[in-house]
């Protein structure tokens, strides 16, 4: 034994769109990885954008990271 591990790290629905499962056999259920969406704006058209903008962009985020929650943890449950 070498004592190599070889493994890989992805959602659930990753493993099974790309058929992941027919070349491994485990799979560990830690439930650490959430589905995750970086927004990034630059810092000068952010402070130019009204308060009111500020407000509706970050509440319009808000909300789709929940949307994007709930839609990884149901896929997850289906399969």
């Amino acid at each position: 034994m070498t004592g190599l591990v070889v493994g890989q790290e992805n959602p659930l629905t990753m493993i099974t769109s790309n058929s992941l499962y027919e070349v491994q056999s485990h799979v560990a259920m830690t439930g650490h990885m959430q589905s995750v969406l970086a927004v990034f704006i630059n810092e000068d058209v952010w402070q130019g954008l009204s308060e009111e903008n500020r407000t509706q962009i970050t509440q319009v985020l808000d909300a789709k990271a929940e949307e994007s929650l709930v839609w990884a943890q149901e896929s997850e449950a289906e399969l």
